[in-house]
This record gives structure tokens, sequence and C-alpha cells, in this order.
């Protein structure tokens, strides 16, 4: 898929998906035929001419709010101490 998406900045989506359909049409030599199931060809012809799903939104958030709690420790641990008025060690 990561090729597929590669070549789709590249390219663009409709010569990619179209180019996928050519190769792996039933009329080509065997050689230059694609080794794939009928199935996955439309799957990616089908992911390249609709782009990506989205994730659900809940997914998002959580990863900001991991993001923003992972980063606020070290910083508080940093920070409290002066705003507190405790004198650094040494």
């Amino acid at each position: 898929m990561l090729a597929d998406d590669r070549a789709r900045h590249a390219h663009g989506s409709l010569p990619l998906a179209c180019a996928l359909v050519h190769m792996s049409a039933p009329g080509e030599p065997a050689p230059a035929r694609m080794a794939l199931a009928d199935s996955a060809v439309t799957e990616r012809v089908e992911r390249l001419l609709t782009g990506p799903r989205p994730g659900p939104r809940w997914v998002s958030a959580t990863v900001y709010f991991v993001g923003i709690v992972l980063l606020s420790g070290p910083i508080t641990i940093l920070v409290a101490p002066v705003l507190c008025g405790i004198p650094w060690p040494g």
C-alpha cells in the first residue's frame, strides 16, 4: 500500500488505478500480468479512487491527550520548584 501511495503522489490516482486494472487483466501475457487475486486489485483500485478512510475521532483525541500528558510531566517537574520558591540543590 505504501508503494501505491507514493505512486499516487508522483503520478495521480487515476493513471495508477488504470495501470493496476490493465496489468491485472486476464488478456495480458502471463509474465506481464500481476500475480494478485482479483479482489486485491479491486480493493487497491477502490482505495486509490476514494482515498484513505479517516479513523475514529476518539483515536486522534486519545493520541493528543497521551502526548500532552507525556510532555507535561517532565516540564512540571522542572518548573514546579521554581514556581514554588524551592531553591535548587547545590
